[in-house]
C-alpha cells in the first residue's frame, strides 16, 4: 500500500509531546517482544513475534522519519511543476 501526505502527516503528528506516552509504549512492546523472541523455543512463535516486532519497528520508523518524507514529498512536486 502506498503512503499518501494525509498519512505521511498523521504519523508526523505522533512525534508531537502530547503522543509521547504512546510512542514509548510501542517502543516498550516492541522491546519485551525481542525480549520473548530470545526465550521462545517454538518456531510458530518465533515467526509470530518477529512479524510483530517488524510491524512495531516499520510504525516507529514512519514516525521518526515522516517530516523527512513530506519533505521528500513536497520537493518532488515541485520538480515535477518545471
Amino acid at each position: 500500500m502506498k503512503l499518501d501526505e494525509k498519512v505521511i502527516r498523521c504519523f508526523s503528528q505522533l512525534r508531537s509531546p502530547e503522543m509521547q506516552p504512546l510512542t514509548e509504549y510501542l517502543k516498550g512492546v516492541k522491546a519485551e517482544t525481542l525480549e520473548k523472541l530470545s526465550q521462545v523455543g517454538d518456531v510458530e512463535q518465533v515467526y509470530r513475534l518477529q512479524g510483530k516486532v517488524g510491524a512495531i519497528r516499520e510504525l516507529l520508523e514512519l514516525v521518526e522519519t515522516s517530516e523527512d518524507v513530506i519533505a521528500k514529498m513536497k520537493s518532488n512536486r515541485k520538480i515535477g511543476n518545471f
